[in-house]
């Protein structure tokens, strides 16, 4: 791996954090500038150039890493200056803070173009929590109970297939009945969209989002449901899969998870929420279990406990 050339945005407390972490990796990263908007009584920072943002030569460098916690709101700074075109430069300063991280796996995970296909928001929050391109229209979606088994089992042929709206959007789980923008594939996948106003827009962004997708790195994810589904999971044609699943039927490509052992507890949203951010996404602010890098490399020992 050669040497990268990258700026680092931001000069505040989180660089003081970064910058640690960095000097761990001199001989692969130089880092050329520092840029900030925010005027500073210095223009030279560890021996390292400020700039502005208008000052980047985006053709000198390799990534930029964006060291403040907001980085998509910078992301989409940086492209009024810089044009679309930055997007496949930017790295979350956040990913160096994973445990056992290693650059040249990372840099892999973010040139293959991963699409992640999840039924609930586990395949956003690690998109985020790695600060990956999201190619997929499944963010912030969740598939009709009995659906999605089905949808992944022929994905390269739902993804192609234009969904269409519908009227009807009651949505029931066992928390209850809501009413969510709902819309339909091929009359037999049905999707709900928890997160968006209306219908109309759900739809459209599915069908343009599903056109982004490569089909040649799909990784699936979902929660499970009953003992059939997981032994669909693990029957299904796609490379890379894992389910996440209360009981232990030791499968391959299925999660044991002990903290949805009660029925009980597994109806909260809270404690729902608290277990699969906390165990199966964040890596940085608890013990996850799981390493995604790793996993959406192809490791095979991406459990790390």
């Amino acid at each position: 791996m050669k040497r990268l050339r990258c700026c680092i945005y931001g000069a505040g407390r989180e660089y003081n954090k970064l910058s640690s972490y960095l000097s761990l990796y001199k001989e692969k990263i130089e880092v050329v500038a520092i840029v900030t908007t925010k005027r500073q009584k210095f223009s030279v920072l560890d021996g390292i150039p400020c700039i502005r943002p208008d000052e980047m030569q985006l053709d000198m460098i390799d990534y930029i890493i964006i060291a403040v916690e907001k980085w998509k709101e910078v992301f989409d700074y940086l492209k009024i200056f810089l044009g679309r075109g930055i997007e496949e430069k930017i790295i979350r300063g956040s990913v160096f803070y994973l445990p056992n991280f290693n650059l040249e796996e990372y840099i892999k995970l973010k040139k293959s173009n991963l699409s992640i296909l999840s039924n609930s928001c586990l395949g956003g929050r690690i998109y985020k929590e790695l600060g990956l391109k999201t190619l997929t229209p499944t963010i912030n979606a969740l598939c009709k109970k009995g659906d999605y088994i089905e949808f992944l089992s022929r994905c390269n042929h739902y993804l192609k297939v234009d969904m269409a709206e519908s009227c009807d959007m009651e949505y029931e789980c066992s928390l209850g009945m809501y009413q969510y923008p709902k819309g339909i594939i091929d009359g037999e996948i049905t999707w709900y969209f928890p997160h968006t106003i209306n219908t109309k827009t759900a739809v459209e962004k599915w069908n343009k989002k599903r056109t982004a997708v490569n089909h040649d790195n799909i990784a699936a994810l979902m929660v499970i449901q009953s003992d059939e589904e997981a032994e669909r999971v693990e029957e299904l044609p796609i490379k890379r899969k894992l389910g996440i699943y209360y009981k232990d039927l030791h499968l391959k490509s299925v999660i044991y998870c002990p903290e949805w052992e009660n029925e009980e507890l597994r109806s909260q949203y809270g404690f729902f929420w608290y277990v699969y951010v906390h165990r199966y996404i964040t890596n940085v602010e608890q013990l996850s279990r799981v390493d995604w890098i790793k996993f959406f490399n192809q490791g095979e020992d991406f459990l790390r406990y």
